[in-house]
């Protein structure tokens, strides 16, 4: 028996309806099955709420613009950073590296210039504050 006389003899088999007690109790349960809204598509689709995301959303934006304790966008590079990475790439060209090594090596130049101009030193003579409240 090869598989499409098996699919043709499955095909022509008369399958049987239900009965129509069955038929009448499945329709007859039909309308107790309430779709039921979940809270969240409630909220999410009222048009209240969304315009008072939107509002709460720009008001973040509004109080973020005027608050003054933003950091500066770039940190300067000092005088000597600047010559430094100035140095390694004149150094390089005349070594003829690759571009992509003078531009790794200005990287950590200018990282290491901003990480040694991060660290503050505390004098304890002059840093700390007196009784008075101020610092010297």
């Amino acid at each position: 028996m090869k598989p499409t006389d098996l699919q043709a003899r499955l095909q022509a088999i008369a399958w049987p309806a239900p009965s129509p007690e069955l038929r009448a109790r499945v329709l007859a349960a039909g309308p107790l099955i309430a779709p039921s809204i979940a809270w969240s598509d409630r909220l999410w689709f009222s048009r209240a709420f969304r315009v008072s995301l939107v509002a709460v959303g720009m008001g973040l934006l509004a109080l973020d613009q005027l608050s003054g304790t933003r950091k500066p966008a770039a940190l300067m590079p000092s005088l000597s950073a600047v010559a430094q990475v100035q140095a390694i790439e004149e150094t390089a060209r005349q070594l003829e590296l690759p571009a992509e090594a003078t531009a790794a090596l200005t990287r950590r130049a200018l990282a290491e210039s901003r990480a040694r101009a991060a660290v503050q030193r505390l004098d304890p003579m002059t840093d700390w504050p007196t009784e008075a409240g101020d610092s010297r």
